[in-house]
């Protein structure tokens, strides 16, 4: 954990977003001290290895959804001790097979308010991610995950984007920032290609001008191609790797990603997109 803290601040940027195995959430305490001695931060978490460990949020077999449902709220404890926000995904499952869209919300019905009041005592914020229907069936458009935000409505159930997703599921990108109407509290910067922001065909000037109107507290996680990806289209190499300034907010570098030899992408932009170029600037944009 020292060494995921240290490197995320070495890169510039100010800290990471964490993935625990959500059958053995680690104690707080190694965490912090791993954040306190790198002077880095651990805004979200994140519930994705629940998917591949077969747990599911939204299930048809009662003891696989009590059993998911006991792990997510063991990483909204863990996430508590950070003030932290936790993305639920692909932990809600695929779809139900034959289930219908009635079915799915009766189910969701009693799960996200049971979710939404451990989290509120727990101190967390649940982030529900929209996904495109590669992914799941159920909740693929940013409109159909604030239509849940306004149901459950609780200080603890929001909602957070990825880039990659809207671009599958929304009209555009664009479409799918405005419509979460300020309440992301998280957003994954990826260009639909996977391939980090300024590498590949997203409109990233358009794309920052609409992060900038989300309003508050909310950090990006920028996806970097982790080791092993090779080359970047266009001619983007590792050495082009690194931390955008974009927006009000803060980033954060996904925990999986801090493995390999990727380095800062795209100073000049930095530069121009920030008063001074480096980290403490962007930082204050956000206080």
């Amino acid at each position: 954990m020292e060494e995921l803290a240290a490197r995320a601040m070495e890169w510039g940027y100010d800290g990471i977003e964490y993935m625990p195995d959500p059958e053995r959430v680690p104690e707080p305490a190694a965490m912090e001290r791993a954040l306190k001695a790198a002077g880095a931060v651990l805004p979200v978490v994140n519930s994705g290895r629940m998917g591949v460990q077969q747990m599911t949020l939204l299930h048809a077999d009662t003891a696989v959804r009590r059993r998911s449902i006991a792990a997510f709220k063991r990483i909204l404890d863990f996430a508590g001790a950070f003030r932290a926000r936790v993305g639920l995904g692909i932990a809600r499952g695929k779809g139900i097979p034959g289930a219908s869209r009635d079915q799915m919300d009766a189910m969701a019905a009693e799960v996200f308010p049971e979710l939404a009041a451990h989290a509120e005592r727990a101190g967390a914020v649940i982030m529900l991610e929209p996904a495109d229907p590669g992914v799941t069936s159920y909740i693929n458009t940013t409109d159909e995950a604030m239509a849940w935000v306004r149901r459950i409505a609780s200080p603890a159930f929001s909602v957070m984007l990825d880039t990659y997703e809207l671009a599958e599921s929304e009209p555009s990108i664009e479409y799918g920032i405005r419509a979460g109407t300020g309440e992301a509290r998280h957003i994954h910067l990826y260009d639909p290609s996977r391939w980090p922001p300024g590498c590949t065909r997203a409109n990233d000037t358009r794309l920052a001008t609409d992060l900038r109107l989300i309003a508050g507290n909310w950090f990006c996680g920028v996806g970097l191609g982790c080791p092993g990806a090779g080359r970047r289209p266009g001619g983007c190499g590792e050495e082009d790797v690194g931390v955008p300034a974009w927006g009000p907010g803060r980033a954060v570098v996904p925990e999986r990603c801090l493995d390999g030899r990727i380095r800062e992408w795209n100073r000049r932009q930095s530069e121009q997109s920030s008063p001074k170029g480096s980290r403490a600037a962007r930082r204050r944009t956000f206080a």
